[in-house]
């Protein structure tokens, strides 16, 4: 078993966006940043091909958005106008009922002047390989019990 970037821990990881760093954390330092997903066993881990970088919005984005909107001194009704969005959508953001997508977590990144998007990389098993030896979600689910 792998041990913690941050304390040594042996215990299950987390991949973990930390000051902009991605380490492989464990559960009590995974609060220092944004969980990704968790970290796979090592020895089940099987050849992997890299794909292109997706675009993710981060954990604490309902929290950041609220603190930018509050030091412009704007309310909710003026950001959602000055961004074309209803009111509604804003508030359930603020709340982190709903999480924005990538083209409304850009448009208040630009108006906010806040980093709400990041790319991860994807990892996607060959064509080529047989399935028999891809990991299945029993195989993920198996590695938390």
């Amino acid at each position: 078993m792998d041990s913690c970037d941050l304390c040594g821990r042996h215990e299950d990881l987390f991949y973990t966006l930390v000051e902009g760093v991605k380490l492989s954390v464990c559960s009590n330092c995974k609060s220092f940043g944004n969980v990704i997903s968790p970290v796979v066993n090592r020895e089940k881990i099987i050849k992997k091909t890299i794909v292109e970088p997706i675009e993710l919005v981060v954990d604490n984005f309902n929290s950041i958005i609220k603190t930018a909107r509050e030091n412009l001194k704007l309310t909710q009704e003026e950001l959602a106008h000055k961004l074309n969005e209803r009111d509604s959508s804003i508030s359930k953001i603020e709340q982190g009922h709903i999480k924005p997508n990538i083209e409304l977590a850009r448009k208040l990144e630009k108006f906010l002047n806040v980093k709400l998007v990041f790319k991860e990389t994807v990892l996607e098993t060959p064509k080529s390989q047989s399935k028999s030896s891809a990991l299945t979600i029993g195989d993920m689910i198996g590695k938390f019990n």
